[in-house]
């Protein structure tokens, strides 16, 4: 999620740039943060699962693996879609 940082730091540059206080400044860049969040979420809506990985092996380093059970985040779910994807019901 380095766009929200990102939107962040560019939203408060702007909003001080613009004349704002402080607190208006980091309204602007809380605005601009979830814009742009929301822009990387229309460009890439899917994710891999940060539980499981999108992977069920579980290996031992050396080449020996497992198959797990279906993970309880994603089910198993080859495309899983971003928080912000799900939120504008995008892919």
């Amino acid at each position: 999620m380095p766009e929200l940082v990102i939107g962040l730091l560019v939203g408060i540059w702007l909003g001080i740039d613009a004349g704002f206080d402080p607190s208006g400044a980091s309204v602007v860049g809380g605005i601009a943060s979830l814009a742009a969040y929301f822009l990387s979420c229309l460009g890439w809506p899917y994710r891999r699962c940060w539980w499981c990985g999108g992977d069920r092996k579980q290996d031992d380093g050396r080449g020996n693996y497992r198959v797990k059970r279906a993970c309880w985040w994603c089910r198993d779910a080859r495309n899983n879609r971003r928080v912000g994807s799900r939120l504008i019901g995008r892919g």
